[in-house]
């Protein structure tokens, strides 16, 4: 017997590969892979700062919330046309 909510790990690995399919063709490879990449990183700093998960708590400083806004100003870049 296994814990209903278990299977949701497999839902959202469902939901993101699929996701990633669809759009890679769209916005291409780089795009979508820097898209990732900075959601993580923003989702990781809020886990810090609020402690979600059990984690140690490490509030947002200026030094954080500036690389925040570095890489959302990267992916912008990166997507911009010339």
């Amino acid at each position: 017997e296994i814990p209903w909510y278990l299977y949701t790990g497999g839902l959202l690995g469902l939901i993101y590969v699929t996701t990633v399919l669809v759009l890679i063709p769209r916005a291409g490879v780089a795009n979508v892979i820097l898209a990732i990449f900075v959601g993580q990183m923003i989702i990781s700093i809020c886990a810090d700062h609020f402690g979600w998960f059990n984690t140690p708590l490490r509030t947002l400083n200026i030094t954080r919330a500036s690389g925040c806004i570095l890489l959302l100003g990267g992916l912008y870049l990166i997507q911009a046309k010339a």
